[in-house]
């Protein structure tokens, strides 16, 4: 990168600092309510997603060592958290959505890797992955998964499958859970984002796992689990929009700063968000909801689409080590945020499908509307 290209950049962020000081966006750390005091369907089949996590030890690039969490990343109080959680009630499957190694994915070196692998996931999630098979656990990858690269420069993603998990990347595949009543389609959206050529054959691959199970009497919920969210209202969404000064340098912005290159506004972003719904229309079949990570926050998101196929519902979780600002919450609108540490849980059944969020410091329910609202509903 050449100096006037760091200056330029550097000038930017601080007028974007300046900006966005006091410009709406904040944490909000919504209140919680005792896990025992809500019921939920232990007799439901029922699994976990959460991304953004992968933070106890970060490998970053052009440093050959690894640094030790800093104080405010909580991965391994979340995980203690969720060990509690499944012995109160135990779930059947546990999720991944991306970003499972901060900074830079995993590392080259091999002593590095398995110091990572073993700190990140053996010593906070391997006790679950025991109890529940590592059948059972699946994980896509994230942005900053992809930023892994070998001596060669080539990216190093087959490493992640030394990890205990099912790890689905590239081409759109299929799982089936609560004996078969709800599809999962795996969503490389890394890929699929950064692609401006060479991409049609994943949407094509989207339909079609849409389609060839659309006669299948048993599947009753269609859902895509993916980094990327489809629509957000955190960092990575409204939250950046800091008001008309920055409208007026934003291009410039999307053009020097990579995290707004990240962001669901950026051209990328909306290239492959277009796509991807036009690949849901087409196929014909409707998808009920997304889970997405990518935001360091806790969303759900209930709005009503133009067409009827595309997924009302969106459920964010990427808050399980660490967290960013949001908006504030707007019910009136179906969408609530917070900045709580935490994890999603999802209880599965023909009618519908439930949906609690758990504080990842103290194992409550995250409650919303001053205590009214502990869960919520996707339906048809």
């Amino acid at each position: 990168m050449s100096k006037q290209k760091i200056f330029l950049q550097s000038i930017i962020l601080c007028l974007s600092a300046l900006v966005s000081f006091g410009c709406g966006q904040k944490k909000i750390i919504q209140p919680v309510v005792p896990f025992e005091s809500v019921k939920t369907h232990k007799e439901l089949h029922s699994f976990v997603a959460f991304g953004c996590h992968g933070t106890t030890l970060m490998y970053r690039i052009g440093k050959d060592k690894l640094r030790p969490t800093i104080k405010e990343y909580k991965q391994e109080m979340v995980a203690k958290t969720l060990w509690g959680n499944f012995q109160k009630d135990r779930f059947e499957n546990l999720i991944f959505l991306g970003d499972n190694f901060y900074q830079n994915g995993l590392s080259p070196n091999v002593e590095m890797r398995e110091k990572q692998i073993e700190s990140v996931f053996g010593k906070n999630y391997q006790n679950i992955v025991e109890e529940i098979g590592k059948g059972n656990v699946h994980a896509v990858p994230g942005n900053h998964d992809y930023q892994a690269k070998d001596s060669d420069g080539n990216f190093t993603i087959t490493f992640q499958e030394q990890v205990n998990w099912t790890f689905h990347y590239s081409t759109p595949t299929s799982t089936f859970l609560a004996d078969s009543t709800l599809q999962i389609i795996w969503i490389d959206s890394e890929t699929m984002l950064s692609l401006h050529e060479g991409s049609e054959k994943y949407y094509e691959a989207l339909k079609t796992e849409l389609q060839k199970y659309n006669q299948n009497p048993k599947v009753i919920w269609r859902s895509l689990a993916l980094h990327h969210p489809i629509q957000t209202y955190g960092k990575h969404g409204g939250a950046r929009n800091y008001g008309s000064f920055i409208k007026f340098i934003e291009p410039v912005l999307h053009f020097f700063t990579n995290p707004f290159k990240q962001d669901i506004y950026s051209v990328s972003s909306q290239n492959f968000l277009e796509k991807l719904r036009n690949s849901i229309i087409e196929s014909g079949v409707k998808v009920d909801f997304s889970f997405s990570a990518h935001e360091h926050s806790l969303h759900f998101i209930e709005e009503e689409q133009e067409n009827p196929l595309l997924p009302k519902f969106v459920v964010i979780s990427g808050a399980a080590g660490k967290t960013t600002e949001v908006f504030e919450s707007q019910p009136e609108k179906g969408i609530w945020n917070a900045s709580n540490f935490g994890f999603a849980r999802f209880y599965i059944n023909s009618k519908e499908i439930e949906v609690v969020f758990f504080d990842g410091e103290t194992g409550d329910i995250i409650s919303w509307e001053n205590g009214k609202k502990t869960k919520f509903l996707i339906r048809k």
